[in-house]
């Protein structure tokens, strides 16, 4: 520090020591006045050499920079202020769409769910209709293999009837034929033909029995065109008197009751 500089800090020292004694003086309460006691001393007024005052006029260059630098600071401070308030908006907006995005996702939820369940009610039904339409092709089916094998059995049925019947009709007519061929030998031991009788000659007649073969009428059917050859073949029934029919009644019934026999002069 130069002698000028220590002055100046003197002179500042000392006036405000005098302001500081003034303002403690004004401020302090009032008391009884005590008379000091002191010894009389001189004192002289040193009177300080006053520093002469530069005053230095600012570079122009250094008032534009710090201009400079002010503006920065507030275009500075603009930006922040505008950043910041775009993240706010930013962040705003962001939380909008993920709102946004979230009901979306929601809804989109919501509504697949339902899809899922329409489907879902959808193959319930689908699969209920195919089980009923399966049953019900199985149970024609079956039915259909029923209908079938009834069809068959009654074919076979019919077949054995068939074949009973014509066994029984074979066993029948084979029994008739016996008894017919019995009748036949029986009546030619007692048929005299007439000497009119020749060969071709043909005679039909219609005889009625009772059970037990008793002969109750003979009727010519057909004519011989011989009344002699028609009438001989009458005699030789009832000459015979009774036929050797069947003891079974229903057998009797049915071919013997009633009986047709030819008389031909080439079977006797």
């Amino acid at each position: 520090m130069n002698s000028t500089t220590i002055s100046v800090f003197k002179a500042l020292l000392l006036h405000g020591l005098v302001v500081a004694v003034l303002v403690y003086s004004w401020a302090a309460p009032e008391v009884a006045p005590v008379k000091p006691k002191f010894k009389a001393m001189k004192a002289s007024l040193v009177a300080l050499p006053i520093p002469a005052v530069t005053t230095s006029v600012p570079n122009n260059d250094r008032v534009k920079k710090g201009q400079e630098k002010s503006e920065a600071r507030k275009k500075q401070e603009q930006q922040k202020s505008q950043e910041k308030k775009r993240q706010k908006n930013l962040k705003k907006e962001k939380a909008r769409l993920k709102k946004e995005k979230e009901k979306k996702q929601k809804e989109k939820n919501r509504k697949d769910k339902q899809a899922k369940q329409k489907r879902e009610k959808l193959r319930k039904i689908q699969e209920e209709q195919e089980r009923k339409a399966t049953q019900k092709a199985e149970l024609k089916k079956m039915r259909a293999k029923e209908a079938q094998r009834a069809v068959e059995l009654e074919q076979l049925r019919s077949l054995e009837s068939r074949r009973l019947e014509n066994l029984e009709e074979s066993e029948e007519q084979k029994e008739i034929q016996q008894y017919i061929a019995a009748i036949q030998q029986q009546l030619q031991r007692n048929w005299s033909r007439p000497p009119s009788a020749r060969i071709g000659m043909r005679s039909v007649l219609k005889i009625s029995t009772i059970p037990g073969g008793e002969v109750i009428s003979v009727s010519v059917i057909e004519s011989s065109g011989n009344a002699a050859f028609d009438r001989s073949a009458e005699q030789a029934v009832y000459r015979a008197g009774i036929l050797a029919v069947p003891e079974n009644v229903a057998l009797f019934g049915k071919h013997f009751r009633e009986m047709e026999l030819i008389f031909r002069p080439e079977d006797l």
